[in-house]
């Protein structure tokens, strides 16, 4: 007698097979023209690679190890191959890093995964803070956005378009976000350089100052001559 469960294992070994060789179809190959590369880039590194081919490749995952042991996930970066070498590019801008590891995780369509060799690197300088942000609020005040790794006494100075030192005092840092809040409604208009420094380390911050009135009367100005 025929049944549905007979037929069902008379296809079964075809049905398998067919999966099997779909599957293996998507796996990726991926050939590198240059592989990775990690070199100091300001606070962090800067991860490079470039790849002469790419076949059913889906992405890259950029993973990073501070212990050479275990390793964290960073960033995926999709397959942009376009039938001719490719380069990619990621910035790790994390702060505090020393010495660290990295490597790629190219996964395949068919989700298959391999991993590239570690690369390692170490800083000879390590960036324990910086400026993240800076808000022109109104009536010429600014906030300046400071994320840190460590805690401890800001240095804040203060410098006109001279170099004249006009404000110099300390400001308290925590670790994480600290948003500061800077009044320029006492100053004269010009050009102003906010300087913080915390040990060795510097920050700068450029500031111009212009009242209303003068942006009234440049917008007028600028308005007669358009006119003339």
């Amino acid at each position: 007698m025929i049944t549905f469960r007979n037929i069902l294992k008379s296809y079964l070994p075809l049905v398998t097979c067919f999966l099997l060789l779909n599957n293996s179809n998507l796996t990726a190959q991926v050939d590198y023209k240059e592989n990775l590369t990690v070199v100091e880039h300001n606070v962090g590194f800067l991860l490079t690679w470039t790849t002469s081919s790419e076949t059913n490749n889906q992405f890259f995952v950029i993973e990073r190890s501070r212990n050479g042991e275990a390793f964290e996930t960073l960033e995926s970066v999709d397959s942009k191959y376009n039938r001719s070498a490719t380069s990619y590019k990621y910035a790790d801008l994390d702060l505090g890093l020393t010495k660290v590891s990295y490597r790629l995780k190219q996964v395949s369509k068919n989700g298959d995964y391999s991993y590239s060799s570690e690369v390692k690197n170490e800083k000879n300088f390590v960036c324990h803070f910086q400026v993240t942000k800076k808000e022109k609020l109104k009536n010429n005040v600014l906030q300046v956005s400071i994320n840190s790794v460590k805690a401890g006494d800001l240095e804040y100075r203060l410098i006109n378009n001279a170099g004249d030192i006009l404000l110099e005092e300390l400001k308290s840092l925590k670790e994480g976000l600290n948003d500061y809040v800077l009044d320029f409604q006492n100053e004269a208009d010009g050009d102003y350089h906010l300087i913080f420094k915390l040990g060795t380390e510097l920050e700068s911050v450029y500031f111009n100052k212009v009242t209303k009135d003068k942006k009234a009367n440049v917008a007028k100005k600028e308005s007669e001559v358009s006119g003339g």
